[in-house]
């Protein structure tokens, strides 16, 4: 069973309860009334406080990747002119090879790179010996 004294102490809360609920209901309401566009009011400038940090850490980005960026650019660029030096320096010496060859008989490699040159240029070369086309009566094909 329970103490007297406790039974007495809860009839006593209880009945304080009630009064103050009596008392004070429209305070209550009051407060619930204020508390909602309050708490509406503060979420919605949390979410305006956000769409400025995202705002502000897109633009870092942004930033970064145009930076990023043209130092790619500078990159490609020395890379192009050394790649466009080393290929004139190649052309230059297959071109100075080729014409440092005698011209009584053209040997078999330049035979080669001169149709090469033809194939490249898209003429026909099915009709030349040099070329393996079709060998003309009375002429053979030169030996390899």
């Amino acid at each position: 069973m329970l103490d007297p004294a406790t039974v007495l102490a809860a009839r006593a809360l209880a009945s304080g309860v009630v009064t103050f609920a009596k008392d004070w209901w429209k305070a209550g309401v009051g407060a619930a009334l204020v508390a909602a566009p309050v708490f509406l009011l503060g979420s919605c400038h949390g979410a305006d406080a956000q769409k400025e940090k995202d705002q502000a850490a897109l633009v870092r980005a942004q930033a970064y990747a145009a930076s990023q960026n043209q130092k790619a650019i500078v990159r490609s660029d020395a890379t192009r002119v050394t790649d466009q030096a080393a290929t004139a320096e190649l052309k230059e010496g297959l071109s100075n090879a080729d014409n440092a060859a005698p011209d009584s008989r053209p040997s078999l490699a330049r035979n080669a790179l001169n149709c090469e040159r033809l194939r490249r240029a898209h003429r026909d070369t099915s009709n030349l010996p040099e070329c393996n086309g079709p060998a003309t009566p009375g002429q053979a094909r030169p030996a390899r």
